[in-house]
Order: structure tokens, then C-alpha cells, then sequence
């Protein structure tokens, strides 16, 4: 992590594909821990589904992005890991993988995650 990252606030992405945000379970989870790293005054990131995305309203601090496996030249879970990657092109200072052992994988290298430490709650 950047040393200077101390002096200001995180940028934390929160992936998972848990269509029920934020009602129950896991999904209810993720998104209350990304309402509260964004009241600490956090900039979050939320990867989710588009199902759930449509129910999590975003925040100055708090930004939701649609996840759905993008149609297009490349097949299957491959755009989908592209997509994922393209959403973390900002820049963040960490991405937390939620119960999703396979999006772990793919973003397993450093070079994926834009050099962000991976955390992974399964």
C-alpha cells in the first residue's frame, strides 16, 4: 500500500455478484460495510450485479457499478474478468472479493487488481 495513503482516505472496491442487495445475507453485508466505509469518509467502489445495483442508491463517497457479463469477442467468464478490471481502471487501494472464489482467481495478479492488495471473504 502507498505509505501516503495514511494521509487520506481509501479507495476500496467491494466485489460481489449477490442479486439480493441489500436485503439479506451476504449481500446485506457488503452493502452495509460499504455505507459505513463511506460515512467514514472513504471513496468505495461496489461491483455488483445490475439487479442489485438498481437498489443500493450511490453517494458522494459510495459509487455502484452494474456488473453483467458484457456480450462481445470474447466468450464467457473472460469479458466478464475484463469487465471487472475495467471498473477498477480508476485506481483503488484494495479490492474485497465476497464470497466469489473464482473472481478471486482472476484477479489473483497484481497487474488485475492495478497493483491493489486482494482480500477475500468466502
Amino acid at each position: 500500500m502507498d505509505p501516503d495513503a495514511r494521509d487520506r482516505p481509501l479507495r476500496i472496491a467491494h466485489v460481489t455478484l449477490d442479486g439480493h442487495l441489500p436485503r439479506y445475507g451476504i449481500g446485506l453485508a457488503v452493502v452495509s460495510l460499504a455505507r459505513a466505509l463511506a460515512r467514514g469518509g472513504h471513496d468505495v467502489t461496489l461491483l455488483c450485479r445490475p439487479d442489485g445495483a438498481r437498489e443500493v442508491a450511490p453517494s458522494p463517497r459510495l459509487r455502484v457499478v452494474p456488473l453483467a457479463r458484457p456480450a462481445g469477442p470474447l466468450p464467457g467468464s473472460w469479458a466478464y474478468a475484463r469487465a471487472v478490471r475495467a471498473a477498477l481502471a480508476p485506481g483503488v487501494d484494495v479490492v474485497h472479493v465476497h464470497g466469489l472464489a473464482r473472481m478471486a482467481w482472476w484477479l489473483r495478479g497484481a497487474r488485475a487488481r492495478r497493483g491493489a492488495p486482494l482480500v477475500l471473504t468466502a
